[in-house]
């Protein structure tokens, strides 16, 4: 009798364990996803640094695969896609948008092709390379120049807790940052401490309980 009610209370215990970590997980779910959309919303910063350089910064989303698929599923798709890899090989995801404009002041050339006279326009400096030439309809070939540097961090908030922040500048002076987002994909840690029930038989007989276990290898 007292081997069915041991094995009866550690079937009970075992239903109470994984009741309890069922609702953890769907309201730690629930709380990761909020944080995430949160992040989302959060508007563009911006400042300048020593260098006088305008940096834009933003709050980035933190998220495990299964939230970053739910609210990022097209951003995802379009990166596996892309670069043909499976969506669980993605670690993070950063976009930006800039805008290049400038005013610039150039001399103008008169030339003679056949018995047309056109109006050639040149140039040239460390971001720009500008030539063209006007008649009766414009001609213009450009190349712009830039670099941007994106950096993700951390910000202490708290004793124990932290956001994620992303940041990102241009080196090309005439360009600005207008567009700012990204994910994180947290990795999935593996889990090698346990406790659950346990079912035995030794020199005393059939025993039963709960048990702390160490997995070593998991099939």
């Amino acid at each position: 009798m007292n081997k069915y009610l041991a094995i009866l209370t550690t079937i009970l215990a075992l239903a109470l364990i994984v009741t309890v970590k069922t609702c953890n997980s769907a309201v730690s779910q629930l709380r990761m996803k909020d944080n995430v959309l949160a992040a989302m919303v959060d508007t563009i910063s911006y400042y300048q640094d020593q260098q006088g350089r305008e940096h834009a910064q933003r709050q980035i989303a933190e998220a495990d695969l299964k939230t970053a698929q739910e609210v990022y599923a097209e951003m995802l798709d379009s990166v596996a896609k892309a670069l043909k890899i499976k969506q669980s090989s993605i670690k993070s995801i950063a976009g930006v948008k800039t805008v290049d404009s400038s005013h610039i002041i150039v001399m103008t050339d008169t030339v003679r092709i056949g018995d047309k006279v056109k109006k050639h326009i040149a140039y040239n400096d460390k971001w720009l390379q500008l030539n063209a030439t006007i008649g009766d309809s414009a001609v213009i070939d450009y190349k712009t120049y830039d670099s941007i540097i994106v950096t993700t961090y951390a910000k202490g908030k708290g004793w124990f807790k932290h956001d994620t922040y992303i940041d990102a500048y241009n080196l090309n002076p005439n360009a600005k940052v207008v567009g700012l987002q990204g994910v994180l994909i947290q990795t999935e840690k593996k889990k090698h401490w346990s406790v659950g029930p346990y079912i035995g038989y030794g020199f005393t007989g059939l025993s039963v309980g709960l048990a702390v276990q160490y997995s070593l290898i998991k099939f």
